[in-house]
């Protein structure tokens, strides 16, 4: 069985990856090349400084820009441009905390979202 990962566990595989623990805590666009090194699947990506980066693919962890469904059900978008993974840490009433990789860049975006948004989860083996 596995779960959700937690914001801190999200943030001590971001401080493995070689982020700083202040980045690491921070918010927004945070470290250096570890969204390259978490994603993966080249030919899935639109090309952009992510998979243009020589540590892409390189955790193993092979994250793939699925996109998002918008709060409503009604949309998706940004499949090949970003992936958004939750984490099971609750911020703020209905928002929870997420990790964005995007094409253009290799850092990770940290933000919260509104839960009932469709972003991709990927389970820690318990």
């Amino acid at each position: 069985s596995g779960h959700v990962p937690t914001d801190e566990e999200w943030i001590e595989l971001e401080i493995n990856l070689g982020m700083s623990y202040e980045e690491a805590h921070g918010r927004h666009l945070r470290g250096t090349n570890q969204g390259s090194q978490l994603a993966g699947n080249t030919d899935q990506w639109n090309s952009g400084d992510l998979k243009n980066n020589p540590c892409f693919g390189s955790s193993g962890f092979l994250a793939v820009p699925s996109g998002q469904r918008d709060c409503y059900g009604c949309s998706y978008s940004g499949i090949g441009n970003y992936g958004s993974f939750w984490s099971s840490t609750v911020n703020i009433n209905s928002n929870a905390w997420s990790r964005i990789l995007s094409y253009w860049g290799s850092e990770v975006i940290r933000n919260y979202g509104n839960k009932m948004q469709g972003n991709s989860i990927r389970c820690i083996r318990d």
